[in-house]
C-alpha cells in the first residue's frame, strides 16, 4: 500500500484497520476499494482530511450513486467500507463522520417481470428434442422453474433429499 492511495491517511493506519478487520478476503478486498475510491473521491473534491464531516461522506453517497452510476447495492457496500474505516478510526480517537450515513435504498418489489405463457412456451421450445444428457438435463431444470416458481439458487442447491419421497 502507497501513501498515495490513502492520500492523507496515514498508510499503516489503514494496514492495521483492513488487519483488523473480521471479514472474508473478498469483502476486505472489496472494503479496500471502496476505501481507495473514498480517498480518491476526497482529493479530487479538494477535501481537507482533518475538515471531513458527516455531509462529506453524503456527498460521496451521492457521488457513487450519479455519477460513477452504481447500483444501490454497490453503493451501500462502499458505505459500509467507509463505516468499517470510521469505526475503526473512532476506536483511536477521531471523530466517526460515516455513523449516521446510512446505504442506498433498493427499489422495492420484484427486480425482474415473470415470462409470459407465451415467452414460457418459446423458451421451451427452444430445447428442441433433448440430445444427449446436458440437453435433457437443461430442459427438465426450465421446465422445473417454470412449472413450480423455484428460484435458480434453489435449483443450484438442491439435491436428492429435497426430493422428499413418500412411501406408498
Amino acid at each position: 500500500m502507497t501513501e498515495r492511495a490513502y492520500g492523507a491517511i496515514d498508510p499503516e493506519v489503514a494496514a492495521s484497520w483492513l488487519a483488523s478487520i473480521d471479514v472474508s478476503e473478498g469483502t476486505r478486498r472489496d472494503y479496500e476499494l471502496a476505501f481507495r475510491t473514498w480517498c480518491a473521491f476526497i482529493e479530487a473534491c479538494a477535501y481537507d482530511f482533518d475538515g471531513l464531516e458527516e455531509r462529506h461522506v453524503l456527498d460521496f453517497k451521492e457521488h457513487l450513486l450519479s455519477e460513477k452510476r452504481l447500483s444501490p447495492a454497490a453503493t451501500s457496500l462502499y458505505l459500509n467500507g467507509v463505516r468499517s474505516f470510521y469505526r475503526f478510526a473512532e476506536s483511536r480517537g477521531l471523530e466517526n463522520i460515516a455513523r449516521n450515513v446510512r446505504g442506498a435504498k433498493a427499489p422495492r418489489g420484484f427486480k425482474k417481470s415473470d415470462l409470459s405463457p407465451s415467452q414460457a412456451r418459446e423458451l421451451i421450445a427452444s430445447f428442441g428434442e433433448a440430445e444427449g444428457e446436458k440437453d435433457a438435463r437443461d430442459k427438465a431444470i426450465v421446465s422445473l422453474m417454470l412449472h413450480t416458481g423455484v428460484r435458480d439458487v434453489e435449483v443450484a442447491r438442491a439435491d436428492k433429499g429435497d426430493l422428499g419421497r413418500s412411501e406408498e
